[in-house]
């Protein structure tokens, strides 16, 4: 399987995600569920702020991460670096909130909008992103999700790195 990304086909077509989309969402929980069944966990990776992303998005990768049985979540917000298409494309659409670099750089991690979505306001996709954050780490959602890792997995390890990667913040953190 590949990286997850999002569980909005039209993000997944604005990003050229072919083989996600070829896999089709819909079918994400059977590729997890056969994953478990090999004994292994499942980890994703979402991004949030694609131009197809709708202000429903936070609840409905939220809602996935718990009911599908993402074993170790990972959310950000869209960066757009300097040199990629994507930087080039919203610069040209006007839509970049931070251009002065190298100084700029100290604005990239995953929880900060550095351009204006096209659903959404910035501190719209900040706010979704971090309650998508708090919504699968609280203790009783994340005792649920270490427990359902183990009965998954058949390994209390795993169980275990579920449990620490989510309570330690690293869903949030990394980028």
């Amino acid at each position: 399987m590949t990286g997850l990304e999002s569980v909005s086909e039209a993000s997944l077509r604005q990003m050229r995600k072919g083989v996600n989309l070829r896999i089709g969402v819909a079918q994400y929980r059977d590729k997890i569920a056969r994953i478990h069944a090999q004994g292994m966990m499942v980890a994703g990776t979402f991004m949030f702020g694609n131009d197809g992303d709708e202000a429903d998005i936070f609840e409905r990768t939220a809602r996935f991460v718990l009911d599908a049985g993402v074993d170790l979540a990972h959310f950000g917000i869209l960066v757009p670096d300097p040199g990629t298409d994507l930087y080039e494309r919203l610069r040209q659409e006007g839509r970049l909130l931070y251009t002065t670099y190298p100084h700029d750089y100290q604005r990239h991690h995953l929880g900060q909008a550095l351009f204006l979505p096209q659903m959404m306001s910035p501190a719209q996709l900040e706010a979704g992103y971090r309650w998508a954050v708090g919504e699968v780490s609280r203790w009783p959602v994340v005792m649920r999700r270490a427990w359902r890792t183990w009965r998954a997995t058949g390994d209390p390890f795993a169980a275990l790195i579920a449990l620490a990667w989510t309570r330690s913040g690293l869903c949030a953190r990394i980028g």
